[in-house]
């Protein structure tokens, strides 16, 4: 059997500016990053479902909307390949462009299901996408993950979560499993 896994990380945002390094399976295939606050289940405004923050003054709907660039480095590539600059407040939603990147970089763009709207990314919060085309024999497993967000709630924690595939081999014998073999690709 075929498997894509994921395996979903995080790590405390101490700074609007911050370098953070994770360690990744060695067949990850998309990487994808969103922020969420330390209050996330314990506070009702902040259910674990969604990718969300408290509010501030420039955004009452959240700080995860303020962030300014994102860049990131896994397997001798760096996305986006141009650190961007983003902003969101009243009159201006330049975060439609990570949304739209986002989606084309995970598929959802083209496929025959459809998307969530600007709309729901925005009210589910913001993730950002990044799928990665290897060489077979690329084993690497390090990121380098560059955040900048104008304010951040204090004790928000950015997840990263890493896209990777597994083949399991399954061993039976008169229909009973006789052994179980999980295999990286």
């Amino acid at each position: 059997m075929y498997l894509m896994e994921s395996l979903v990380q995080s790590k405390p945002c101490v700074a609007s500016t911050t370098q953070f390094e994770f360690t990744v399976p060695s067949s990850t295939r998309a990487l994808t990053i969103f922020v969420q606050s330390g209050k996330a289940g314990s506070n009702c405004l902040i259910p674990p479902s969604m990718f969300k923050c408290l509010a501030d003054v420039a955004v009452p709907s959240g700080t995860e909307r303020n962030l300014t660039s994102l860049q990131l480095t896994y397997a001798n590539t760096t996305k986006p390949s141009t650190r961007w600059s983003s902003a969101y407040g009243t009159g201006v939603n330049e975060i439609q462009q990570r949304y739209h990147d986002s989606l084309g970089e995970s598929g959802l763009l083209t496929s025959s299901g459809g998307s969530e709207s600007l709309e729901e990314f925005l009210e589910r919060g913001p993730f950002y996408h990044y799928s990665f085309t290897r060489d077979a024999e690329d084993r690497s497993t390090q990121v380098q993950l560059s955040t900048t967000f104008s304010t951040l709630e204090a004790g928000a924690n950015i997840f990263l979560v890493s896209w990777y595939s597994r083949a399991i081999e399954l061993t039976t014998t008169g229909g009973q499993i006789q052994s179980v073999r999980s295999l990286s690709i």
